[in-house]
């Protein structure tokens, strides 16, 4: 079996087929695959967009702090905590099982990268909101400006695209972990769901502290609406 081709199509059979023979097969070359896309796709963003430059100095030391909490500390925290609630609820996988779903559920996200890069040096304003339309507020009443909703449609394709590529990605994780802990996918679901809100407790107070999230961030908006 090639993981490379079948973890796109049979996620959940391709993780029980390296439970049973390479629990670590490839997972460097994809995790290396993605640091360098990441770091690519945002140097070249920055370097097209003037106002993203502009942006990125403007940060302060506790917004750089946050970045680098939420891409390098974040998800081994999400590792450690699938591990112990697989633990907890008496799953099958081991730490380097969790480790490759969680690697190789990435591919997909790699891919929107690559995608992503493509349309940015095509000119594609791509990481505009996808309404023009800004959120203010006036005397205690929501404004929008303007009150007709207008779309961007590189945005608005490009959220599309981006959701499409997620989900894919969320369905390699989901089915994966099904696999690995022996159990059944709807089981895995329920799974994920509680060590992402065991997460996301965690990192509430890093929030509270640094400031470096706003309300779009929490509602998942960010990218959509621009508050005013």
């Amino acid at each position: 079996m090639n993981p490379w081709v079948s973890v796109w199509f049979q996620p959940q059979k391709t993780a029980l087929w390296v439970k049973n023979t390479q629990p670590f097969y490839g997972v460097v070359a994809v995790l290396c695959l993605y640091v360098v896309m990441s770091f690519i796709s945002a140097r070249v963003g920055t370097a097209i967009d003037s106002e993203a430059l502009s942006s990125v100095e403007d940060l302060s030391g506790k917004h750089r702090l946050g970045r680098l909490i939420d891409t390098w500390l974040m998800p081994v925290m999400f590792l450690g905590v699938l591990y112990l609630v697989g633990r907890y609820l008496n799953g099958q996988a081991t730490i380097k099982n969790i480790t490759w779903v969680l690697v190789w559920s990435q591919l997909p996200v790699i891919l929107l990268l690559i995608i992503a890069l493509v349309l940015q040096l095509a000119g594609f304003e791509i990481h505009e909101p996808v309404f023009n339309n800004k959120i203010s507020s006036s005397n205690g009443q929501v404004v929008i400006d303007p009150p007709q909703l207008q779309v961007n449609a590189h945005g608005f394709w490009y959220f599309l695209v981006s959701t499409l590529f997620l989900l894919w990605s969320f369905q390699i994780l989901l089915s994966g972990t099904a696999a690995i802990q022996g159990i059944t996918v709807k089981q895995a679901l329920w799974w994920l769901t509680l060590a992402m809100i065991i997460l996301m407790v965690v990192r509430l107070p890093v929030t509270l502290v640094l400031g470096d999230r706003d309300i779009l961030d929490v509602f998942g908006l960010k990218g959509v609406v621009e508050l005013g």
